[in-house]
């Protein structure tokens, strides 16, 4: 992450965006987004005091995610975030990936959006965001349900 004046934020590879008035970048980290098994956006979510913001990477390798025009910024009001959970894979998305990745979700307005971090645990990141954002841990679900 480079910020690039005082209040831009842009990583050579994502799209950049605009940090409000007092907000700070607290982490980030390369990240998937999974809106469903076959559109899947890889970028960097950001984490701030203010906002949970994903940002996509500018090359796109799939192009279902350009014809449905999935590619685009997700940003988070943490005040619009109601829960963070564990996602549970299925075993035919678990296997190939050596079970290295490791999805959650967070829940707004009754609507889930799944992502997953490197070689993180699920649980340690649910409890990283439920902590900064003071929101309560549900139930692990499905992914994608």
């Amino acid at each position: 992450m480079t910020p690039t004046s005082e209040h831009t934020v842009r990583d050579f590879s994502t799209e950049a965006f605009d940090l409000l008035p007092d907000e700070k970048i607290l982490g980030d980290s390369r990240a998937t987004h999974w809106h469903d098994p076959i559109n899947i956006l890889m970028g960097r979510l950001y984490s701030s005091n203010k906002r949970l913001i994903f940002s996509p990477n500018r090359a796109i390798l799939s192009p279902w995610t350009t014809i449905l025009r999935l590619r685009h910024k997700h940003i988070f009001e943490a005040a619009e975030i109601q829960a963070a959970g564990s996602a549970k894979a299925p075993m035919w998305f678990a296997i190939p990936s050596l079970f290295l990745i490791s999805p959650w979700y967070i829940e707004i307005a009754g609507e889930r959006h799944y992502f997953s971090l490197p070689l993180s645990r699920n649980r340690r990141v649910v409890e990283l965001v439920s902590e900064r954002y003071k929101l309560p841990i549900v139930e692990d679900r499905a992914l994608w349900s």
